[in-house]
């Protein structure tokens, strides 16, 4: 049995994450592989495959390490680098066709979840996570398991089955999700730009957060700007810098009346759209000024659609 034969099983290309964070130095100095022999690889065989920032420099994920590794104990052990290739491609098929079979349940995932939330198991989270973003596109992993569990959680923690310090446990490691995935979203492809957060006094912005990165998902430029916004700064660079449109959200009452007027005032100054939802847009009632928009009662993939039909207007 040959080396690859005895080792081609050690690899899963897929089961590693995807998510582009490293560049070319800390990809040799994990695998001992030089950077030199890393883009001749690139070149001729096309593995790795990295992605390339804004700026066009390359990006590596967990698995294209992981496959490097594969692929450099191969050439140790005396494997031809091209025949090396070709059985991580036939690997790398396989591994689809079997993902392609497999079926993932939405509930399954957010169960998981929240017996890790019940735990404050921050490991275990994470895991899955990674694995939700594995099987899942961004949009649906955004709306069908990590917004969906914070339903969940808010509703055990309404129930007294849930403490406090595993509801803000959960949300500060979903939000921290939200913001590394909405940090490595593709460069903005339109020319919009908006910018999105959170009403004055209101400290919640997962939601506005959400909505930020499914923006920058459809190739919006985005400035989140998250929670407690201040007024008259906010009004002065809306003015300044001119955006297509300021999105701002409100949670509860209290800060829904603060929101209203800074809205208005808002809108006075300000000739680009002008956006308001969030749970507590329904106890004011219409804001006064009609140059106003508002997304209430929507989730955040209505309130994007509804926004990218109002701006194509």
């Amino acid at each position: 049995m040959s080396a690859l034969d005895r080792n081609a099983f050690d690899l899963q290309p897929l089961s590693a994450p995807d998510i582009p964070l490293y560049n070319i130095q800390a990809v040799a100095a994990a695998t001992g592989v030089p950077t030199i022999t890393l883009r001749s690889w690139e070149r001729r065989y096309g593995v790795p495959a990295p992605r390339r920032d804004p700026k066009g420099y390359r990006l590596y994920s967990e698995r294209d390490i992981e496959v490097v590794r594969w692929l450099r104990e191969q050439v140790r052990h005396g494997v031809g680098i091209s025949r090396a290739v070709n059985v991580f491609r036939a690997l790398r098929t396989a591994e689809d066709t079997t993902r392609e079979h497999q079926t993932f349940d939405p509930r399954d995932l957010r169960h998981r979840l929240l017996e890790d939330i019940f735990r404050l198991d921050e490991a275990g989270i994470l895991t899955t996570i990674t694995e939700v973003l594995a099987v899942m596109p961004v949009e649906d992993a955004v709306l069908e398991i990590f917004q969906a569990t914070l339903y969940d959680v808010g509703d055990s923690w309404a129930a007294g089955d849930l403490s406090v310090t595993c509801e803000h446990f959960a949300a500060n490691i979903i939000r921290g999700a939200l913001i590394q995935l909405l940090r490595l979203a593709p460069r903005p492809v339109r020319p919009e730009r908006l910018i999105v957060g959170c009403g004055p006094g209101e400290l919640h912005d997962i939601g506005a957060l959400t909505v930020a990165l499914l923006l920058r998902r459809r190739g919006f430029g985005v400035v989140f700007v998250g929670a407690s916004v201040e007024e008259h700064g906010l009004v002065d660079d809306a003015c300044r810098h001119r955006p297509s449109g300021v999105l701002l959200s409100a949670s509860t009452a209290e800060t829904a009346v603060a929101l209203a007027g800074l809205a208005s005032r808002l809108a006075d100054r300000f000739d680009g759209l002008v956006g308001i939802g969030g749970q507590g847009y329904a106890a004011w009632g219409e804001p006064e000024t009609r140059r106003v928009e508002t997304f209430a009662g929507m989730d955040a993939a209505a309130a994007v659609s509804r926004l990218e039909d109002m701006l194509a207007a």
